[in-house]
């Protein structure tokens, strides 16, 4: 009895796994009317999307409170299913499925809120990634053959407000440094107005970069030494070049923008004479839940799921209603 009990425990009760969560928000861009993510959402509630003959996703709505959104993404595949193995004899079968009926079946769960627009999105390599995502999403939306409201959708990660504020509170900004890859893609797809000094350098930098077919745009403003009487580049200006790189980003150019660096000195810092280097580009959210690891599994853990994420939702909500203004 004991020798079985120990076996259930093996096979059902492991050690908490942690999963990935990605903090994004969405950009919808629409032609002949508007639509909301929230509408969108609604839209393709327990619709399925056939990626394959082996492969379906189905999406749905669990719960809707307080403006926020949260659900499922589920995956059903048959593809390259593995034999079982008996231990003891070491003979091998299939694992059972009626392929006509049942399927394996991944979850992603997702939390949309809608004030703010944040999207969290857990990343399951077996499930449905982001990319396959918006593929639903449009396949759906075609279904309805909506002609006349044309759809596209992105996602872009939220950069947290750390390190920007890091950078704020240097009392001396030695250097700034940026590199932009594919400079014309920005130019052509993103206005920028020339209402203040930074944008005019960003426009200036773009166009120079376009009409000489430059591949990589790097730019760096160096200030003199502080200990020979330098001033320090300007807050103000390094503030709105680290901003209007933010609404690229957020407009579509996330991955053209290979490094933004700011290096200076802090008030707060143990070493006040080093030169402190601060990578903004790579200040995104890292956020993971965590689950019960189990071993044959008899559900798709909906309710730890969502418990879940809500739980991490509540933990960031402050920080992210402070970058994002809602």
């Amino acid at each position: 009895m004991n020798e079985r009990l120990g076996r259930i425990n093996f096979l059902n009760i492991g050690i908490m796994k942690r999963k990935r969560i990605e903090v994004l928000q969405p950009e919808i861009k629409t032609i002949g009317g508007e639509l909301s993510f929230e509408e969108l959402l609604d839209f393709c509630e327990n619709k399925k999307y056939y990626s394959k003959l082996d492969c379906s996703y189905r999406f749905r709505i669990i719960e809707r409170k307080d403006n926020l959104l949260i659900g499922m993404v589920i995956t059903n595949q048959i593809k390259d299913l593995p034999p079982k193995e008996k231990i003891k004899t070491g003979g091998f079968s299939s694992l059972g499925l009626n392929l006509q009926e049942e399927r394996l079946a991944y979850a992603n769960v997702f939390l949309y809120d809608i004030d703010s627009k944040a999207f969290l999105y857990e990343v399951n390599k077996n499930g449905c990634h982001i990319d396959k995502l918006i593929e639903l999403f449009y396949e759906k939306w075609r279904e309805k053959e909506f002609e006349d409201r044309k759809i596209d959708i992105d996602f872009f990660p939220i950069l947290r407000e750390k390190n920007y504020e890091r950078v704020m509170k240097f009392n001396f900004i030695k250097r700034f440094h940026l590199k932009i890859a594919n400079p014309k893609e920005i130019s052509e797809n993103i206005e920028i107005e020339n209402n203040s000094i930074a944008e005019s350098i960003i426009n200036h930098q773009l166009g120079l970069s376009k009409a000489a077919n430059a591949e990589k745009l790097i730019l760096e403003l160096d200030a003199e030494e502080k200990r020979k009487g330098g001033l320090g580049l300007s807050r103000g200006v390094v503030s709105d070049l680290l901003n209007i790189i933010k609404r690229c980003a957020k407009r579509g150019c996330q991955e053209n923008i290979k490094k933004i660096q700011v290096e200076g000195y802090e008030y707060s810092s143990e070493h006040p004479n080093r030169l402190q280097p601060i990578d903004l580009f790579v200040d995104t959210f890292k956020e993971f839940i965590s689950l019960p690891d189990i071993k044959l599994h008899r559900n798709i853990q909906q309710a730890e799921r969502v418990e879940q994420v809500a739980k991490l939702y509540n933990r960031i909500r402050p920080e992210l209603k402070r970058i994002l203004g809602a």
